[in-house]
């Protein structure tokens, strides 16, 4: 009879540990999912760049008929500053490089689906073939559905690079974007996620509101408090199976995924 209350005891004692453990884990723990997705297209066996634009829509509607709260990078990044609780189901969704196919293919299902995302675009490839034109990033930006940020002017990898360079690719493209759309350009993204401490002094003196990475950045930038070192989760072709998808929109995916240097 002794031995059984001990056993029930120590069962209690295990049982109390795990459930203190895992609410440390899932209460402390949660990030918002901010998505990366670069082409829509047909091209997915060869790139792991590529989501068909089937499976696209399939994720599009997972997002929508599980009422998942997708916000724009703009609403993510205030709602951070103010240092406020997101709901555990958010999700951000962001496009890299600026592919004519995100107008062709994704925006009208955002559009379908009312999900907002940002597109950062390469500055000089805009009008360039199999690339946006600066009249498609007008219209998308217009229907406050999607933000357009810059990818720099080349979309190289900017470690390394002196500061007149780094001002030209951070600075100018910013400058030319805004020209052309007549609104304000508020978010940047490193190519190849490479980013530095100076690289990002020069991204907050040029007046961005926060910057994206991949999923590069400092150890302790998982929880994505430094708006500055975004981390984000590449999004592959993975319907029909939609449960690595349902993993990665979980908030716990970042806890998982080997630390990256910055550069």
């Amino acid at each position: 009879m002794r031995l059984r209350k001990i056993l029930i005891i120590f069962g209690l004692i295990i049982a109390l540990s795990i459930s203190s453990f895992c609410f440390y884990v899932f209460s402390s723990k949660y990030v918002v999912p901010i998505l990366m997705y670069h082409h829509i297209d047909e091209n997915a066996e060869a790139s792991s760049l590529s989501v068909s634009s089937e499976n696209f829509r399939q994720q599009m509607r997972f997002l929508s008929r599980r009422s998942y709260n997708v916000i724009s990078l703009k609403d993510f990044i205030e709602i951070k500053e103010k240092k406020l609780k997101f709901p555990r189901n958010t999700v951000v969704i962001t496009f890299d490089d600026g592919y004519e196919d995100n107008y062709i293919a994704a925006y009208p299902l955002l559009r379908e689906y009312n999900l907002p995302a940002t597109i950062f675009v390469i500055v000089d490839s805009l009008g360039k073939k199999g690339y946006l034109s600066y009249a498609q990033i007008k219209e998308m930006k217009s229907s406050m559905i999607i933000d357009i940020g810059s990818h720099t002017l080349e979309g190289d990898y900017l470690p390394g690079r002196s500061k007149d360079q780094l001002k030209r690719e951070i600075g100018l493209s910013k400058k030319k974007l805004q020209a052309a759309l007549g609104k304000k350009i508020d978010f940047f993204c490193y190519p190849l996620g490479g980013f530095s401490p100076r690289i990002q002094e020069i991204v907050k003196k040029y007046g961005y509101s926060g910057a994206c990475a991949t999923n590069r950045g400092y150890a302790q930038t998982h929880l994505n408090d430094d708006i500055f070192a975004l981390k984000r989760i590449k999004i592959k072709d993975s319907f029909p199976n939609l449960f690595v998808f349902w993993v990665k929109l979980s908030g716990y995916y970042n806890l998982f995924r080997r630390v990256r240097e910055p550069y």
